[in-house]
């Protein structure tokens, strides 16, 4: 065992070089530490929204310069004719929406609500407070920042604050659809659903997942999966009646969600990220690819021979089969499934781009401003999607 000695010092020394502080100053600099701590006590209380918080509100001071350019747009598209994107946030925590109805040949700019009052920087004038934009259905908008929410149920027209419209439930009504996070899960707190007429926003109560993954199947049965709602680690979960009870599975040790896509109650797939799954936080890992066939009582691991990938997305396609995409080094390598992952035939690659996929169809937002995004249905043939330049 090495031989550790602790070196002395001479307290006399040390009380010549550091000068102490007077006692009425210590006093002085306890207040304000109280007063500070208090401050932040209260503004913690505020953060029960609908959007998880990331950056919290710091000390800092309100910025009211034009903004910056816009990076590049990020999609989601609804159906063969809807898409929604949106860019942001800007030096004032702005997002800016637009919306085509024709496949991305005419885009209509929409507003984003005015955030500048709940937008705070640093003293170099960067933001600091949490800054997040989701399109919850064609009409219904979602814009987070700080500790306030901003809902838009009319395509972007009139906004106002969350809380007037959310709503928490046992179970989602029937008229509620369900609403997928896409590839920002650890911003929004699935599962929620949302009215597509009246734009009321519905908060499970007692979710079994936080951040997951939702699904519906063409049989009305909601999956989830993600980090679990109560406790540790991973739960991929079923509910028949609207989210008022769930069958729920433990997923891999230490793995992370990238896809969930589902025939109906009993058939369902998730795919978990490469570096975690399983475990074994080895860098050369796999994507890992469950499959259950009895309602999530029992999952089997399929081998698949994808490789290890950047980011990753899973639906069922337009056609029926099962669809999955991955982020590659210039492009979007695809892979489809006739036989329910048994086997997997390599698709046509897509462009470059932040991938978002929804029951029938998977797509590509652009990479670079102004450049087009990019759909697919069936993994073999890729429709662009022109996107605005400005």
């Amino acid at each position: 065992m090495p031989d550790l000695r602790l070196t002395t010092f001479d307290r006399e020394r040390i009380n010549e070089a550091v000068i102490q502080p007077a006692l009425d100053r210590l006093r002085a600099r306890a207040r304000r530490r109280r007063r500070t701590m208090i401050v932040a006590a209260a503004l913690g209380l505020l953060l029960v929204a609908l959007v998880a918080p990331g950056l919290a509100a710091t000390v800092g001071r309100h910025r009211s310069d034009g903004p910056v350019p816009p990076g590049p747009l990020r999609v989601t598209v609804w159906d063969d004719q809807t898409v929604v994107g949106f860019d942001g946030p800007d030096e004032d925590c702005r997002f800016r929406f637009t919306r085509s109805d024709d496949a991305g040949s005419t885009w209509l700019p929409l507003n984003g609500p005015d955030t500048t009052a709940d937008c705070l920087h640093d003293a170099d004038g960067h933001p600091v407070s949490r800054a997040v934009a989701f399109s919850l259905t064609p009409d219904v908008f979602l814009v987070g920042v700080g500790v306030t929410d901003h809902v838009s149920t009319d395509a972007g027209r009139t906004w106002r604050d969350a809380t007037a419209t959310t709503r928490t439930v046992t179970a989602f009504p029937p008229e509620a659809q369900p609403v997928d996070c896409l590839t920002h899960c650890a911003d929004l707190r699935p599962p929620v659903a949302v009215d597509p007429v009246a734009g009321t926003v519905y908060r499970l109560a007692d979710p079994p997942t936080v951040g997951g993954r939702v699904y519906v199947a063409p049989d009305g049965a909601i999956w989830t999966a993600g980090p679990a709602g109560a406790g540790p680690g991973t739960v991929v979960a079923v509910s028949t009646d609207r989210g008022a009870s769930w069958r729920a599975a433990a997923g891999p040790s230490g793995a992370l969600v990238a896809g969930l896509a589902a025939r109906d109650a009993r058939q369902a797939f998730v795919l978990f990220e490469p570096s975690d799954a399983g475990g074994t936080g080895s860098s050369a890992a796999r994507p890992v690819l469950w499959r259950t066939t009895d309602g999530a009582r029992s999952w089997q691991d399929l081998a698949i021979p994808l490789p290890r990938l950047g980011q990753s997305a899973l639906t069922v396609g337009g056609d029926g089969r099962l669809l999955v995409g991955g982020l590659g080094r210039h492009t979007v390598p695809t892979w489809t499934s006739d036989d329910d992952g048994t086997t997997f035939t390599a698709g046509t690659a897509g462009p470059y781009g932040e991938l978002g996929a929804l029951p029938g169809r998977l797509w590509v937002s652009a990479g670079q401003p102004g450049t087009p995004g990019s759909v697919t249905v069936d993994g073999t043939s890729w429709q662009s999607v022109p996107l605005p330049t400005e």
